[in-house]
């Protein structure tokens, strides 16, 4: 990466001088003096205006607070216009009421609290920065109290939400003639600095759906981790459920989101049937993440010559490069992001790009993804049914260590892994005696091959795999991977509804799940698959024959009775709205230059008549967008370091103790050998032995 200051720095400079603007104010002397400093000696020097505030007001901090100050005041003016004296009336009432509300609250908790009305109310002053009633009035006149369902915007939202009304497609677009189109909103600009090209873009938006299956096991614990009987059934029972195994205790194959809705831990997206909605910077970083290194390095669907735009954008998603990239090449990746030391150092691109050692490459070449054989679930269920707790006596085994029963070894072999994992037709050696049981990803298994899951031909999109992974009945390739906290970790298994790399869509045809590269008429591209209406309005998008496309706004919510209040299609248009409208830090520095330069739908305008000013807002949106910029950058950089970090932790534990054949070295391994599991009913031998392997495994 190169080195350069950042702009947030130069920013954050100086925090407070705008104080010294109260200088305007003096009367300068004969001189133009506005200050004069006399030393020891009787030596007077004096200043100007000009040389006292020339730093200042080049300052970056300076400025932000003069670009806030003007954006305030042309807003607050604007509404106090008698031509919207009704809005400003209603925007002014509800101010009220929530001063009276915070007044209420300050009384409530002076009483529980024991102190004073007066002390409680002063709380929430500080709170808002503001030193009385009238001020926190002014203040909520403005700002408002949020975006909630129970909260009202100000003036300064209701002036946004006026401009997003009319502009809100091109921002999502980036152009005012459409994604592919040649006007782009926010250009480029020697006077406003870098530009911007839309949310669909900049944001990457991916639509997502998931089965959690929560699990007891530690989520910090890579090796050693201890699942229950019922832990191990529905694992083992989602996967089959998933594959349209009739192991799942189902005659006929369900939905993805069936599965979810009945099997699924996560109740929330359950009753969605499986959906998450749209990814968010929240999420974990083994989803999000994960789901960023497949679609950007593993899925050569996404990325082949021939899908031009997944092409050109997947820079955006890929880790390991540099601020300045525009594509994948070598000169893209930043050699200074590395993660591991000495010789095992590597740089966090090649990290991802070669995936875990632990995972064996397949047909000579690194596989990069994880991979977790079906014969693993197969395994969980057999080890559920049977307990395979005790000896053939009833005789807890290694007095009761868990970490040495048949379900624990296989989960923490197979299941337990962090980087993101697709699902092979594969057996393993506990099923099968004739498999090396230092295999990590086993043997294909012709019977799993034959299973409905693994019909769908996956090998254009993962060349390495000689045989088809794990899809839903839809042909989506299902992604595996250990993550969550709290109450909410366990194995996820993810498909991606809509790729931020998918222009025109995908959809199975002759047994194959292909990316489009040409708009399909039935096929709703990124634009109207984001469509900012529901299918009641006119602007909602059909094919050549009228019908609806399937989009964000209608997914699921025919099939929902009722349509719940935080999932029917208003809400969902909502919330594309909402992720359009706060996509970016310096949002507001793009509508004040819409403004400047006249380019808003509405005609609306701002004219600055004083030189200087105008330079100096220009001067203050460079530095707010650069600084935006560098952020968002730095927060996704160390993101996937973070990433990478966890991961080199894991391949650390999961490999101690075993060479590079896969057979344990000296001592007892971190991660308990598989063939633990197969001779746990007949523990004889010197493995059960002090000293040996499964002995005590701890």
């Amino acid at each position: 990466m190169k080195t350069k200051i950042k702009a947030i720095a130069v920013l954050g400079a100086f925090v407070g001088a705008l104080a010294l603007t109260g200088c305007n104010g003096a009367t300068p002397d004969k001189g133009g003096n506005i200050l004069t400093y006399t030393d020891s000696n009787g030596n007077v020097v004096g200043y100007t205006a000009e040389e006292l505030l020339q730093d200042y007001q080049a300052n970056g901090s300076a400025l932000s607070t003069q670009f806030d100050k003007i954006y305030e005041v042309l807003i607050r003016k604007y509404y106090s216009d008698p031509k919207l004296a009704n809005v400003y009336q209603n925007i002014r009432n509800n101010a009220q009421n929530a001063v009276q509300s915070d007044m209420e609250t300050a009384q409530n908790n002076a009483t529980t609290n024991g102190t004073t009305y007066e002390a409680e109310l002063q709380s929430i002053l500080d709170s808002h920065n503001v030193e009385n009633i009238d001020e926190l009035l002014e203040y909520y006149i403005y700002n408002g109290t949020g975006t909630g369902e129970n909260d009202f915007i100000g003036e300064k939202g209701t002036f946004e939400t006026d401009f997003y009304a009319d502009n809100i497609a091109a921002i999502r677009d980036g152009n005012k003639d459409g994604l592919n189109g040649s006007d782009p909103i926010f250009p480029e600009s020697e006077e406003f600095g870098v530009g911007n090209e839309g949310w669909l873009k900049e944001e990457t938006p991916y639509h997502v759906r998931h089965v959690l299956i929560n699990v007891s096991a530690s989520y910090s614990n890579f090796v050693t981790g201890e699942i229950t009987q019922d832990d191990a059934k529905s694992l083992s029972t989602a996967v089959f459920s998933l594959a349209g195994d009739p192991r799942s205790g189902s005659s006929t194959r369900q939905t993805f989101g069936q599965i979810a809705l009945s099997q699924s831990d996560d109740e929330g997206s359950a009753a969605r049937y499986g959906d998450l909605g749209l990814m968010s910077d929240s999420y974990v970083n083994e989803f999000r993440l994960g789901i960023y290194a497949f679609e950007s390095l593993y899925n050569k669907e996404a990325t082949k010559a021939g899908n031009t735009y997944g092409n050109e954008n997947v820079y955006r998603i890929t880790p390991g490069l540099t601020q300045e990239a525009t594509g994948t090449t070598e000169e893209d990746i930043d050699q200074d992001q590395t993660v591991g030391y000495g010789a095992s150092q590597k740089t966090v691109y090649d990290f991802f790009a070669e995936g875990e050692k632990y995972d064996t490459e397949l047909n000579g070449v690194s596989s990069g993804i994880g991979t977790i054989p079906y014969g693993a679930a197969v395994a969980l269920a057999t080890t559920a049914e049977n307990g395979w707790e005790r000896d053939e006596n009833n005789q807890l085994v290694n007095d009761g260590v868990a970490t040495t029963f048949p379900r624990n070894i296989i989960f923490n072999k197979y299941f337990n892994k962090h980087n993101v994992c697709v699902i092979t037709p594969n057996d393993i050696a506990f099923n099968d005696s004739r498999i090396s049981d230092t295999l990590k990803d086993g043997v294909y298994k012709p019977e799993y091959g034959a299973i409905p899951g693994f019909q769908v031909d996956t090998t254009e999109v993962l060349p390495q795999f000689e045989h088809n992974v794990l899809t839903n009945e839809r042909g989506q390739i299902i992604l595996a991977v250990r993550a969550g906290t709290a109450d909410y970790t366990g194995i996820h298994f993810m498909v991606i509804e809509r790729s931020g790399l998918s222009q025109y869509g995908s959809k199975l045809d002759g047994g194959k799940l292909t990316t489009l590269t040409a708009e399909d008429d039935k096929v709703a591209d990124l634009s109207e698959y984001y469509t900012l209406h529901t299918e009641s309005e006119s602007g909602y998008p059909k094919d050549n024959d009228g019908n609806n496309l399937a989009t964000y706004v209608n997914f699921n919510t025919q099939t929902i009775t009722g349509g719940s209040s935080d999932n029917n299609q208003t809400s969902r248009v909502s919330t594309i709205r909402s992720e359009i409208e706060g996509y970016s830090d310096a949002i507001s520095t793009y509508i004040f230059q819409q403004l400047m330069e006249g380019g808003t739908e509405d005609g609306a305008k701002i004219e600055f008549l004083d030189d200087k000013l105008e330079a100096d807002m220009q001067r203050y949106i460079r530095l707010r967008r650069t600084a935006a910029d560098d952020d968002e950058f730095e927060t996704l950089k160390d993101a996937w370091s973070t990433y990478a970090e966890l991961l080199t932790a894991q391949e650390s534990a999961r490999t101690m103790g075993y060479d590079a054949d896969g057979d344990v070295t000296t001592g007892r391994p971190n991660l308990v050998p598989e063939r633990c599991a197969i001779g746990f009913k007949s523990h004889s031998g010197a493995d059960w032995q002090e000293g040996g392997v499964c002995y005590y495994a701890q």
